[in-house]
C-alpha cells in the first residue's frame, strides 16, 4: 500500500442567480452525453464515428453533462428543503487525452460539479481545480490537458454569474 497527502484547490463561487436559473445556465454551456448511445458507438469499433459522435454533443465548451444527481430531492428525506445539484462533467475525448498518458487519470474524469442554492436569489458553485486533481499523478502531458480543463470550468462558471 502506499499513500500519499494531495492538496486540493476547492473552488466556491457565490452567484447571484436563483438556483434554477444558475442551473439553466450552467446547462446551456454543455452538451449531455447520452451514455448508452456513446457505448453503442465504442462497441462498434469505428473511433472516428464515435468521436463525430462525442463531437456532436460537446457544449460550446467543449464539455459535456454525463450525468445529475439531485441533492435536493435527497434531503427531503430528511425532511429539509433546499435546491442542490452534483454534476458529473467532461469529455470522453479530453479524458483519453489524459488516460493516454496516465490510467490512473480515469480516477478524477469526469469531473464533479455542484450547484446549490443559497437564498430565494442566490446560488454557489463549488469544484475542485482540475490541475490540482490531476497534479498529483506528475505527469506534464496530464497536467496540461488538466489546466485547458480548469479554464473551460472558469469560462463555464463566468458565465453563469455574468
Amino acid at each position: 500500500m502506499n499513500a500519499i497527502t494531495v492538496s486540493v484547490r476547492h473552488m466556491t463561487i457565490p452567484i447571484e442567480r436563483p438556483f434554477v436559473e444558475a442551473c439553466q445556465r450552467f446547462e446551456s454551456r454543455l452538451g449531455k452525453l447520452d451514455y448508452s448511445e456513446f457505448q453503442r458507438h465504442l462497441n462498434l469499433k469505428e473511433p472516428e464515428a464515435a468521436r463525430a459522435f462525442i463531437r456532436k454533443v460537446e457544449g460550446p465548451l467543449g464539455l459535456m453533462v454525463f450525468g445529475v444527481i439531485d441533492h435536493g430531492s435527497l434531503l427531503s428525506l430528511a425532511e429539509k428543503e433546499t435546491e442542490a445539484r452534483q454534476y458529473v462533467v467532461g469529455n470522453p475525448l479530453i479524458a483519453l487525452q489524459m488516460t493516454s498518458h496516465d490510467i490512473r487519470a480515469g480516477l478524477y474524469a469526469p469531473l464533479r460539479v455542484f450547484i446549490g442554492e443559497v437564498g430565494k436569489s442566490q446560488s454557489v458553485i463549488e469544484y475542485d481545480l482540475p490541475s490540482t486533481l490531476f497534479g498529483q499523478f506528475r505527469n506534464e502531458k496530464v497536467n496540461e490537458v488538466a489546466r485547458q480543463l480548469d479554464e473551460k470550468l472558469a469560462a463555464a462558471v463566468d458565465y453563469v454569474i455574468a
